[in-house]
């Protein structure tokens, strides 16, 4: 038994699965669909302006997650409890940009 096998095919079958996720998340985005998915922008619509912090309270971290932030962020807080896939970890060390876990304020309904 290969130790690094089943850790490798579990992998790529959770890479498909966010994947997945990141494709159904982008198509309600594009159809008006508040997802909470992280934005590059400001509230006003312009150009984020360089940002050294984002705190994002998405419960799973991928690398379009990183992707879609202001230019300059050199940190991200996220919640306790978030999944960072990998592929996000090898981003945001590639970047540059460290990954806190903190306390997230509880969301309202």
């Amino acid at each position: 038994m290969n130790p690094s096998s089943p850790s490798t095919s579990q992998d790529a079958f959770i890479e498909r699965i966010v994947q997945e996720v990141i494709r159904r998340l982008m198509a309600m985005q594009r159809q008006g669909v508040d997802t909470g998915f992280a934005k590059a922008t400001s509230g006003n619509g312009s150009n984020a302006l360089k940002s050294a912090s984002v705190s994002i309270s998405d419960k799973l971290i991928t690398a379009a997650t990183l992707e879609n932030l202001p230019p300059g962020t050199d940190e991200v807080r996220i919640g306790l409890r978030a999944i960072v896939t990998p592929l996000a970890r090898d981003d945001a060390r590639d970047r540059s940009i460290r990954i806190v876990r903190t306390e997230m304020p509880a969301r309202t309904n």
